[in-house]
């Protein structure tokens, strides 16, 4: 009789279990076809948005303030138009830059552009060494693209580390 007066807990937590388990149904909603981001970078963008990181000052934890400031009213930012163009068979293909009197944050008015990975890109890169680095794909379906360029120095152990970027904001014409 002791020996069954062990086990009825045991039965007990195990009962509650199997019911707790059988009680979850799977209600995952069907995600669809999967997200081409390549297709959605083609287009004509507008520069909206410009903010200047100080990147010691973040990755040293300072405070916000001090971390980031918008730029965009510094120059006529919102007068730079960025043309990304594709070929037929949906590859990068040309580019075109109206920069107006905003500073060209590519550095050249037209040539050719690639991605670095046709199905998940993380960089255009143009024909003359410039790299634009995709900030996010939250947006692109809504035309919005986020792009940074970071800038680089060399430290006195000769690495190349991070000192400043810019975020860049685009609306799609």
């Amino acid at each position: 009789m002791k020996i069954i007066k062990i086990y009825i807990p045991f039965v007990y937590l195990m009962l509650a279990l199997s019911v707790l388990l059988s009680g979850c149904i799977d209600d995952s909603p069907e995600i669809g076809e999967p997200f081409n981001r390549t297709s959605e970078i083609a287009g004509t963008w507008t520069l909206t948005k410009v903010m200047q990181n100080d990147e010691d000052a973040i990755s040293k934890g300072f405070p916000a303030f001090v971390q980031s400031l918008e730029v965009t009213q510094l120059f006529p930012f919102e007068e730079l138009v960025l043309s990304l163009g594709f070929d037929d068979q949906g590859n990068p293909s040309n580019f075109q830059v109206n920069p107006g009197d905003a500073p060209n944050i590519v550095d050249a008015l037209e040539g050719t552009w690639t991605l670095d990975d046709m199905d998940a890109p993380s960089e255009l890169q143009f024909e003359n060494g410039n790299t634009l680095n995709i900030e996010t794909y939250l947006g692109l379906g809504d035309g919005i693209l986020n792009l940074k360029l970071t800038r680089y120095q060399v430290n006195s152990k000769n690495e190349k580390i991070p000192f400043l970027s810019y975020q860049y904001e685009f609306i799609k014409q």
